[in-house]
This record gives C-alpha cells, sequence and structure tokens, in this order.
C-alpha cells in the first residue's frame, strides 16, 4: 500500500489530474531530511550553476531527489520490490554536505579577495546563513526543529551500546555460543557486538522479525522449554532519552528504556526458579541466566 505509514502522498493532491500515482510527502520526511539547511544548498546550488555542472556526479547527487523520490515512475518501480516507509532513505544520495563545502569555499575567497564590496557581502551571509540554519530555530516567523546539529551532536554513552559495555566484555568471555533470550534492544547490541545469537529483528518486538516471546499472562516453565540451553539476558539497566527519537520521531524517545521489558511478575518466576533459571553473572541491574528445564 503506497499510501502505508503516511510515508507517500497520492500525486493528485499536488496536480489532481494524475491518477495512481505516488511521491513521497514533501512535508514530511523530505522535509525532515534535508531541512531549511538542504533546501538552502539546493537553491544555492542552482544559483552556482556554472561552478558545479561540468561535475557530473555533484549534479546527478543533487537532483537525484527530483528524479527518485519525487518521481512517480520511479516510486511505482520501487515499490514493486520494497516498502513506502523505506523510500526517503534515497534522500541520502544528495550530496547537500560536499555542495555547501564548495559554496562556502567559494564565498571564502569572495571575503579574502576583498575586490568588490557586493560580493563581500554575499559571501558573508551565505556562510553565515548556511551555519545558523544548522542550529534549531523557533521564534514568530520561523520554525526548524528538524536541526542538521542534532545528527552532529556528539553521542553520550548514555545513550548508545557503551550504557552495557561490561555485558559484551563479559559474554566475550564466554566460549560456547548461545542463543540469547532478552529484550530486543539489547538483543540487537548483544548480536552485533558478541559472537552470540538474537534473532529478533532490529529493536521490534514483532513475529516477523523472529523476536522470542518470553512475556506472558501466566508463567510455567513449559513456555520456557524451547529456550532450553540458552542465556536470558534480564538487563533493567536503562539508558537516556533520546532527543533524536522524540524529534525525528524515527524511534521512540524511550527506546534505551529497556526496564519496561521486564514486568515483576516474571522477575518473581524467574527469582522462584534457581533450578531453571541459573544466574551466572550479574552487575548493577543487568542479570544473565542459563535456561535449564529439562525433558
Amino acid at each position: 500500500d503506497p499510501l502505508a505509514f503516511g510515508r507517500m502522498i497520492n500525486l493528485a493532491e499536488v496536480l489532481p489530474f494524475m491518477r495512481h500515482m505516488f511521491i513521497l510527502d514533501p512535508q514530511r520526511q523530505f522535509y525532515q531530511a534535508l531541512t531549511p539547511w538542504g533546501y538552502l544548498v539546493l537553491l544555492l546550488f542552482v544559483f552556482h550553476w556554472r561552478r558545479f555542472a561540468a561535475n557530473p556526479f555533484l549534479v546527478a547527487g543533487m537532483l537525484s531527489p527530483f528524479y527518485t523520490v519525487l518521481n512517480p515512475v520511479f516510486t511505482d518501480f520501487f515499490l514493486r520490490f520494497s516498502w513506502p516507509e523505506l523510500i526517503w532513505r534515497f534522500l541520502y544520495m544528495t550530496p547537500t554536505a560536499i555542495a555547501a563545502a564548495l559554496i562556502i569555499y567559494r564565498c571564502g575567497q569572495f571575503l579574502a579577495e576583498r575586490r568588490h564590496a557586493a560580493k563581500m557581502i554575499y559571501g558573508l551571509t551565505v556562510i553565515s546563513l548556511l551555519t545558523v540554519l544548522l542550529f534549531p530555530l523557533d521564534s514568530k516567523y520561523f520554525y526548524s526543529p528538524f536541526s542538521k546539529l542534532q545528527t552532529l551532536k556528539k553521542v553520550s554513552a548514555e545513550n548508545d551500546h557503551r550504557v552495557w559495555q561490561d555485558l559484551y566484555a563479559y559474554l566475550g568471555t564466554v566460549d560456547k555460543k548461545y542463543n540469547v533470550l532478552t529484550d530486543p534492544v539489547t538483543g540487537y547490541t548483544v548480536r552485533a557486538l558478541t559472537r552470540h545469537i538474537y534473532l529478533g529483528a532490529k529493536f521490534h518486538t514483532i513475529e516477523w522479525g523472529g523476536y522470542q516471546e518470553f512475556v506472558f499472562k501466566r508463567y510455567d516453565l513449559k513456555k520456557y522449554a524451547d529456550y532450553d540451553g540458552w542465556l536470558f539476558i534480564i538487563n533493567q539497566r536503562n539508558g537516556a532519552l533520546s532527543e533524536t527519537g522524540r524529534i525525528s520521531r524515527h524511534w521512540r524517545e524511550v527506546q534505551l528504556q529497556v526496564n519496561r521489558y521486564y514486568p515483576d511478575d516474571l522477575l518473581e518466576f524467574v527469582k522462584d526458579n534457581p533450578a531453571a533459571f541459573e544466574e551466572i553473572w550479574t552487575r548493577d541491574r543487568i542479570s544473565i541466566y542459563r535456561i535449564s528445564i529439562g525433558a
């Protein structure tokens, strides 16, 4: 369904005489990915066309949104092979950073030469705008929360896998390769950073991703029989809230609040069955158990 998840729009909303044709919604991910900073770079790219025209790679890259996500023929072809929630990623082909760097370099030459006042004013204005628009802005007449600055900032250890570094260090000392039962966020990182196997897809609790269910309305050891011999990682050490997730909604602000995956009745069940859940490692709200259900 081209309109699933609200990523695309019917071209008829822009051109009423068109039917059954779809493009990426210019007001959502198109705008969020490029931001006003990217729009300015595109505008300056056209203004400096003579400087860029001799470089077919930059020209092809900068024009790519118009023959990919905004091209209904391309999107129709794409949707025959993939899903509408992915098509916006073609915007990453747009080399706005490279074009901006070349434009800033040219404007810096105008300032260094000091020959023409108009060129100096233009150069200073362009450099200033390209700098200011990197920041989130909120005023009476201009609102730009989707700032490039958020993706350029250094990520703190509390906002990524480093908050569980001791877990990976311990798992690295375990010689045998284990299947791992855990929440989808911890599992996603364990699979990437250790030799052990997690079967889920990314950080989703959905069946098609191979997610292994371990929370039930009523607990019974038989429900864990398929996980006999696995490691069960109960991770209640939360990471920080995600500002990027809050702004972009590409993931949730609470994505690293992993304790939400482990209800109290599950913790009590594991504690009450030490023979089935043998604790082999624990540190600062993270515990690893070896599951031994038996015949």
